[in-house]
């Protein structure tokens, strides 16, 4: 049995109609799955979850009235500082380079 040249090309465009539509869907998930994780980790990420509030701004939920009652309020947060590297001690051992490799040639 022959096959004509028209329903070789048809079924070829199917089939690659058909690879196209699963490769944008690989491809689709995989950015959703992508910007999921990222958005997951940017909450883990110490400094990247909820915005500090401004000093002196309200906490939500609290109404401000005008009157101006004593509020105890947590002690601020303490931000890490950290120190600049300091340079070695002493200066690095130093060994013989290792030996050119070079191939082929005369």
């Amino acid at each position: 049995m022959t096959v004509s040249g028209n329903d070789a090309a048809a079924r070829r465009e199917r089939l690659l109609r058909r690879t196209r539509t699963i490769t944008l869907g690989i491809a689709g998930g995989a950015a959703v799955a992508s910007l999921g994780l990222g958005t997951a980790l940017a909450h883990v990420v110490p400094g990247h979850g909820r915005p500090a509030a401004a000093p002196g701004a309200t906490a939500p939920g609290h109404a401000v009235s005008g009157h101006t009652a004593p509020a105890a309020s947590p002690p601020p947060a303490r931000v890490p500082h950290h120190r600049p590297l300091a340079p070695p001690r002493r200066p690095p051992a130093s060994t013989p380079a290792a030996p050119q490799a070079s191939s082929g040639g005369s």
